[in-house]
């Protein structure tokens, strides 16, 4: 058990993962933050009320100090709970941060990274095209959001966005390899080999994918055909 300076507590039996541990704890500190920042500018409570410190603490949270920390604190929990594997607790976290504070590229990373949980690849989808928006340097943001349009859409839209990307990313092969497998999925298997070869050149551990991605078979099938003796 651990208790803060101003009677907070946090109950850990048999922690196996030391994100949700340190998300708690973080938490308890902030509160004890506010707590001091408070007491420095006002002055504490009255020692001899019961639970003052607790009610006092309930009365300085409208303090701008105590209000950033509060979304910081909601974001760390949903993110402990993620880790745990607790969607419903991780997206009531969500629920509870104010708009206002919605917008920054953490609260995106965690929401998105719940949606994908939950599979809800239409707001996976609109989720990692806002975050590619704001960071169009986060590769993964691009492969994210075709990746869910693909399931939400069709190929067609997911290859759409990666061709976008590239300009922003011509030297990632997860892109290229990608779009050698949209390519490959929608019959046109010169342009797979192109953006297959591509991936490779920039990663050689895709040659091995290669001999084993589903979505390749179609190129693997051609190849083959065009190797044998006769063709």
């Amino acid at each position: 058990m651990i208790e803060s300076g101003i009677g907070d507590k946090a109950v850990f039996s048999g922690v196996g993962r030391i994100e949700p541990f340190t998300a708690t704890t973080a938490a308890r500190l902030a509160d004890a933050a506010a707590h001091a920042a408070h007491k420095t500018r006002f002055g504490g409570p009255l020692a001899s009320q019961p639970h003052a410190s607790r009610r006092w603490l309930a009365s300085c949270r409208g303090e701008p100090f105590y209000s950033a920390m509060l979304p910081k604190r909601r974001l760390s929990h949903a993110k402990g709970y993620l880790e745990l594997g607790m969607l419903a607790e991780a997206a009531a976290e969500l629920a509870q941060i104010p708009k206002s504070e919605s917008f920054g590229l953490d609260f995106l990373s965690v929401r998105l990274a719940l949606l994908q949980e939950q599979q809800d690849w239409p707001a996976v989808r609109d989720c990692a095209r806002d975050y590619a928006g704001r960071a169009p340097e986060e590769a993964a943001a691009w492969v994210t959001w075709a990746y869910a349009a693909r399931r939400a859409n069709s190929i067609s839209a997911a290859q759409k966005i990666l061709l976008e990307a590239i300009p922003h990313h011509p030297a990632n092969g997860t892109i290229q390899f990608n779009l050698a497998c949209y390519a490959s999925q929608l019959g046109d298997l010169a342009d797979a080999r192109h953006h297959l070869d591509l991936a490779i050149a920039l990663d050689k551990d895709f040659a091995d994918a290669a001999t084993t991605d589903p979505d390749l078979a179609p190129l693997r099938a051609k190849e083959a055909t065009d190797c044998q003796p006769g063709t």
